[in-house]
This record gives structure tokens, C-alpha cells and sequence, in this order.
């Protein structure tokens, strides 16, 4: 953002390096100072888009996604590709100058170049945080704890084929012996169907890495910088990099006519992603049938016709040692005679379905740094 007063001060500033030129043209062997405009912006806020090579190894120039139209006067030259870096300013909080290089994640170095600097970096950090969002699973475990309803089973009298009146209100098969009334020997058999039970949930989150647009690291002079033809407080320092004062948190530029270009970097960021619970709904589907029934060894199943997963038994719920023509709806027994019924019920499927494990959260950036600097 542009500071109060910066076109009146940046045309005094034009007027003032054209008048250091024509002097310098005038008697060049008397100028010993230069200035240096390759970094010079005309108020658009575009820095010099030529090439930084020096001062941190594989480094690339500043070019934060923090937009400034803020202008910098020109700096003094003190050398070949080298500058003087302005006098930090004393307002409080505010260290410097450090070199600042930036670029797309993992393209920096790790340190800087222990030439010209302190080979551990003064900061490091991101900006353009884009949190990719949880990955969660849900699944069910097979259906616990379920059963099958008994299958009612109603009696009808023998000559009642067309199965219009029962004997009786009915019974249900549920594993023991069911006996049929000598009378009402023709029975029907009701259906059977699974019932209650759970399904165990199984959630699980995978958290992505977090990913940053741009990677920063700031570059501290080493103690033996020089500060050759410089003014008090400033040093004679490589012009590969912008030279910048740092202070923590995220705040305004100090005043001054030098550093006045603002870039935000990050330490961290709070993330709070995860996963909404893993549920899973009432078990569906499944069925239940009459299993075979093992009859005693050496004893044979009795009517293979008859309705598939019955025994049929005498009176006393032994094995009787005639076959019992017992049909499956209404046609009648050939001969009445008293009988009772035993069968096991099997559960077969069923599913539960998952629900929820949702992605929930985000992550944001913590632990501000702002940079100023010249441009």
C-alpha cells in the first residue's frame, strides 16, 4: 500500500538523483558516489525484474504475493553489484538488515552462503497456505448380536384342504419340538426374518501435509561485513537480494525513506482438520432359512419332499420308524396321525451402512513475521 505523501516524495526524490547525475557527468572523475537505479520503481510498485544471482546459494529474489506500491529511494552503490544497505531505523522491535530470499517451496537453500553471511538462516518461513483436507474412511464390521423371528407355524384339519379355517391361533417354531394335534394335521409354515443386532464402526483420518505457495529465508551479514564507502550504520552488501528489516508479528512499515516495502512470512499454522465421527446405520438385507436338521446316525432324513430344513418326529420326539408325507401347505396328511416339528433357523448377510467421517476443520497461518524492505 502506498504510504501518505509518497508522489510528492518520490518526485523530490527523481529531482534529487537527476541533479547526483549531471554532477557525477559533470566531473566523473571527482564522483566517487554512484547511484544505483536498477532497483528504482516509478511509484507502479514493480521492482526490477532482473536477475539476483549472488548471496545465497540457488536463491532467487523477493516476490511475495504481498502487493506494495510503496517507493524506495535509490541506493548507493559502494562497489561492483554491492550497495549500501540503509542504517536500520530505531524504531522499537525493528532488527536488520538481513538479505531476504524467496521463492517456491523447496527451492531455497537450506543456509545461506557462508561467503558473505551467516550460514544459519536469521528466519525461515511460508506464505500462500493451501491446507488440503482430511482424507477419512468409515466402514462396518458384519452385523452382532442379530437374530431370526421364529416362523409361525398353523395347523389346519385334514379335510379342510383348501387351508380357509385353522384349528387353532397357531404356534411358532422356535427350536423345539412343535406338536401337531392329531386332528389338524396340515399345517402352513410363516416366513423368518433377521432382526436387531449392531454393526461396529471403523473411522479413520489421514492428515495431508500442509503446502505453502512460497518458502522465505533471511540472510544475516556475517561480523565481517565490510562497510566500505558507506554512511554510519550501513554496510557494504551484495545487491542479490533486497536488503530488509525484520520485526514479529504483522504490522506497519516504521517511517523512513528506505525500507518501506512490506512482505508477511509465517512460522506455522493452527490446523484443525480432521474427521467427523464414523457411524454406521441399523444392519439391512440378510436372510433367514430352515437348516437340515443332522438326524441321528444311521437314520435317514425322512420325505425328501417335505419342506427343506424340517424333522419330522412321532409324539414322543423320536425318530418314528415310518415316513410321515407331511406337506408343506394344505393338501392333507394321507393318514392322520400325531407328529411334531423341530428345525434350526439360519442367519445368513446383512450390512450395516456407514455414515459420517466427514472431513472437518482447516488450518490458517501462525506466528506472523513482517519483513521491510527496499525494492
Amino acid at each position: 500500500m502506498k504510504r501518505a505523501g509518497s508522489s510528492t516524495g518520490s518526485a523530490r526524490r527523481i529531482v534529487a538523483a537527476v541533479a547526483a547525475a549531471a554532477a557525477c557527468a559533470a566531473s566523473a572523475a571527482a564522483c566517487s558516489v554512484l547511484l544505483d537505479w536498477n532497483d528504482f520503481s516509478d511509484g507502479t510498485g514493480e521492482p526490477d525484474a532482473g536477475p539476483r544471482t549472488r548471496g545465497a546459494e540457488s536463491a532467487v529474489e523477493v516476490d511475495s504475493a504481498t502487493e506494495s506500491d510503496a517507493i524506495s529511494l535509490p541506493l548507493v552503490s559502494c562497489g561492483t553489484d554491492e550497495l549500501c544497505s540503509p542504517a536500520v531505523p530505531s524504531a522499537a522491535g525493528w532488527s536488520g538488515p538481513f538479505a531476504l530470499f524467496s521463492g517456491a517451496s523447496g527451492t531455497l537453500p537450506s543456509g545461506c552462503d557462508p561467503a558473505t553471511y551467516v550460514s544459519a538462516p536469521a528466519f525461515t518461513g511460508n506464505e500462500g497456505l493451501s491446507p488440503t483436507p482430511a482424507q477419512c474412511s468409515c466402514t462396518c464390521a458384519p452385523p452382532e448380536g442379530r437374530s431370526c423371528t421364529p416362523p409361525g407355524v398353523t395347523f389346519y384339519a385334514q379335510a379342510d384342504n383348501t387351508c380357509a379355517t385353522p384349528c387353532d391361533a397357531g404356534v411358532f417354531l422356535d427350536g423345539g419340538c412343535v406338536v401337531a394335534p392329531t386332528s389338524c394335521p396340515s399345517f402352513v409354515i410363516g416366513s423368518t426374518t433377521p432382526a436387531g443386532g449392531s454393526c461396529v464402526a471403523d473411522g479413520g483420518a489421514t492428515i495431508p501435509p500442509l503446502t505453502w505457495s512460497k518458502a522465505a529465508m533471511a540472510c544475516s551479514p556475517g561480523q565481517t561485513a565490510p562497510r566500505g564507502s558507506c554512511g554510519s550504520g550501513e554496510l557494504c552488501l551484495p545487491s542479490s537480494a533486497p536488503f530488509c528489516i525484520m520485526h514479529p508479528g504483522s504490522v506497519a512499515c516504521p517511517p523512513g525513506e528506505y525500507y518501506v516495502a512490506p512482505y508477511v512470512y509465517f512460522a506455522g499454522a493452527d490446523d484443525t482438520r480432521g474427521c467427523a465421527a464414523c457411524s454406521c446405520g441399523a444392519p439391512s438385507s440378510g436372510s433367514c432359512s430352515l437348516s437340515p436338521v443332522a438326524p441321528p446316525p444311521g437314520i435317514p432324513y425322512f420325505d425328501a419332499a417335505a419342506p427343506s430344513g424340517l424333522v419330522y418326529l412321532d409324539t414322543s420326539c423320536v425318530t418314528p420308524s415310518g415316513v410321515f408325507f407331511v406337506p408343506e401347505s394344505c393338501p392333507g396328511l394321507p393318514t392322520a396321525k400325531s407328529l411334531k416339528l423341530s428345525a434350526t433357523i439360519v442367519l445368513e448377510g446383512g450390512a450395516c451402512e456407514p455414515s459420517g467421517a466427514t472431513a472437518t476443520g482447516s488450518a490458517v497461518p501462525n506466528t506472523p513475521t513482517t519483513f521491510c524492505c527496499t525494492n
